[in-house]
């Protein structure tokens, strides 16, 4: 049935309202109209035909339009939920990144704290040698209180991990030297730092901070040459005349 047929009732015979032949003789006589007209106003439900303006479809394509709306009204949802969590995806890295800078920070300046706290009584100390200097004429007592210091100072690198690297005679190390200049020596002192011109300064055992500048023997390379001169025979002779 397509949407535009419309429903048909079988049409009726048309019969005139007839008088109950049951009915006693003495009785009102009853009038039963069969016509389809009264069967409906006495409340007899007809089918009313479907509306012109609203499309009707068989049911399966109804359903299928019912499963698209529902399909519509999820994705929208889901579209919804996605929104929202990936906001607050955004929110939790950005907190996220930021707790981690601070955590950084932090771990940098108790880094630093580490090893310049050890350093500052090298610092007191050699206020109190300028003081000191400032006050007396005794060079001796001077020179004895620098070396102190010193003392200290290098103690306080040791007690933060750093090593002074002094590689007095000891084999050339690309690695931790830096060499300044090369100097001719015997064969046997080929490759030995001969002098440390600056000491170099290492962190841990991976970590250089400083390489030591220093003077590389190298050892003298002779060449021999071998004199080849014939000498047989005498030059020709220049007589005078």
């Amino acid at each position: 049935m397509t949407p535009s047929e419309e429903v048909k009732e079988p049409v009726e015979p048309h019969t005139e309202p007839t008088v109950e032949e049951s009915a006693p003789d003495d009785a009102q006589p009853r009038v039963v109209d069969k016509r389809r007209f009264a069967r409906w106003l006495e409340g007899e439900a007809l089918a009313e035909p479907p509306s012109e303006d609203v499309p009707r479809y068989p049911s399966y394509v109804e359903e299928l339009h019912a499963r698209l709306r529902l399909s519509e009204e999820r994705t929208q949802a889901l579209e919804r939920a996605f929104q929202e969590a990936r906001e607050r995806m955004r929110e939790e890295i950005e907190a996220f990144r930021e707790r981690q800078t601070r955590l950084l920070e932090e771990r940098v300046e108790q880094r630093v704290a580490q090893i310049v706290g050890p350093l500052l009584d090298v610092f007191d100390e050699l206020k109190r040698a300028v003081r000191a200097a400032e006050q007396t004429e005794n060079a001796q007592a001077l020179l004895e209180g620098m070396r102190a210091i010193l003392t200290l100072f290098e103690r306080r690198l040791q007690h933060c991990g750093i090593t002074v690297l002094a590689p007095q005679n000891q084999p050339f190390d690309p690695s931790l030297h830096e060499a300044v200049e090369a100097v001719e020596v015997e064969p046997e002192r080929d490759g030995l730092v001969l002098d440390v011109l600056e000491p170099g300064y290492r962190l841990g055992e991976t970590t250089l901070i400083r390489p030591a500048r220093v003077r590389v023997g190298r050892a003298r390379r002779e060449v021999t040459v071998e004199a080849t001169a014939s000498a047989e025979g005498e030059g020709p002779r220049l007589e005078s005349g």
